[in-house]
């Protein structure tokens, strides 16, 4: 009877520790559970964390992206402008080069323009007239031939000059002689004067 109490005894006393046992394991598991969880808190804030920073990145690289596309848009609008204000200048150059030339051109023009008078010519036109019968007439047709005329016929060893002003001519023709400059060399010559058609002018 006593053996067999004390062996209920022990086997009390051995799952008493038992318990003990499983206690304190389980009391260390949930420590581990408990860390492992604080664990998992910290990785999920700083997943979230990494994801802003990700995110915010991907932002930042669109706006340095559009910042440069604008920035290249704004130096090719910025090299159009030069280039316009460019061409409008040559234009404008060029548009005053060609008024100095015409002008140049009308003041040639004026100074080598030669003023001829025509005289009066009385023009008798003879034909034939028949009457016909009814309203049908011919129309009356004409040719005109124009020449022109040498003004001045040279000789061999004579050369025309022609002077502004006609007081410088008279002083000329008074000299006997002179001498005329004429590539690299200088001739001697006769000044005369000449006599020209009336219906002829200079300016």
């Amino acid at each position: 009877m006593v053996s067999a109490l004390e062996e209920e005894i022990g086997e009390l006393e051995e799952a008493k520790k038992e318990l003990e046992t499983w206690k304190t394991k389980a009391e260390k598991a949930d420590d581990v559970k408990a860390r492992l969880f604080l664990e998992k808190l910290k990785a999920d804030e700083a997943k979230d964390k990494a994801m802003k920073e990700c995110v915010a990145c991907v932002h930042k690289e669109k706006d340095c992206d559009f910042t440069q596309s604008m920035k290249a848009v704004q130096e090719e609008i910025l090299n159009l402008g030069n280039r316009r204000q460019s061409l409008l200048d040559k234009l404008k150059s060029f548009q005053t080069e060609l008024e100095a030339k015409r002008a140049e051109s009308t003041k040639l023009k004026h100074k080598f323009k030669i003023y001829a008078q025509i005289p009066d010519t009385e023009v008798n036109y003879r034909t034939q007239y028949e009457e016909q019968m009814g309203d049908c007439s011919q129309p009356i047709s004409g040719r005109y031939l124009i020449s022109q005329r040498a003004s001045v016929h040279l000789q061999g060893g004579q050369a025309l000059i022609t002077f502004e002003e006609e007081k410088v001519a008279s002083q000329i023709l008074k000299i006997p002689k002179c001498s005329v400059s004429c590539e690299h060399s200088s001739v001697d010559v006769k000044p005369r004067g000449i006599t020209m058609d009336p219906a002829v002018k200079f300016e």
